[in-house]
């Protein structure tokens, strides 16, 4: 009779273990493309180029999110702000120059993210967008 009580709670801590561990992997994963793009676009990759690094990243970890994905590369001396895919809002902080900044969005629609709890009432997973920025120093030509 107490088993019949503690399983489903039991059940339930699992399941939200689980489902954290795959947003916290996520969350990894989505910050290390921003760090790796930021890279690249301090070595002076366009934004297209940028985009790719961040898709070749998200691959190696088995991701692909296609038109899902958002990427935003700023860089104040060149007056560059583009976007790529999903649009990812611009941090507030601002950004000084002979530094590039990275910003990856990616929705956790579409992701392993499953969304077990939602069926018990709890939906702040699904839903909402991971985003990650990094910023970088500009290499010398």
């Amino acid at each position: 009779m107490q088993a019949l009580l503690v399983i489903p709670i039991l059940l339930a801590i699992t399941i939200a273990t689980v489902e954290f561990g795959i947003v916290l992997t996520l969350r990894r994963v989505v910050t290390s493309a921003a760090i790796q793009a930021s890279r690249e676009a301090g070595q002076g990759a366009d934004a297209d180029e940028v985009a790719a690094d961040v898709e070749t990243t998200l691959a190696a970890f088995n991701l692909a999110l296609g038109p899902d994905l958002g990427v935003r590369l700023e860089d104040p001396e060149l007056a560059i702000d583009e976007s790529r895919g999903l649009a990812c809002d611009a941090p507030a902080s601002a950004l000084s120059n002979g530094r590039v900044r990275v910003t990856v969005c990616v929705p956790t629609a579409g992701t392993p993210v499953v969304g077990f709890l939602e069926g018990l009432g709890y939906n702040g997973v699904l839903g909402n967008t991971l985003t990650a920025s990094a910023v970088a120093q500009k290499e010398c030509p």
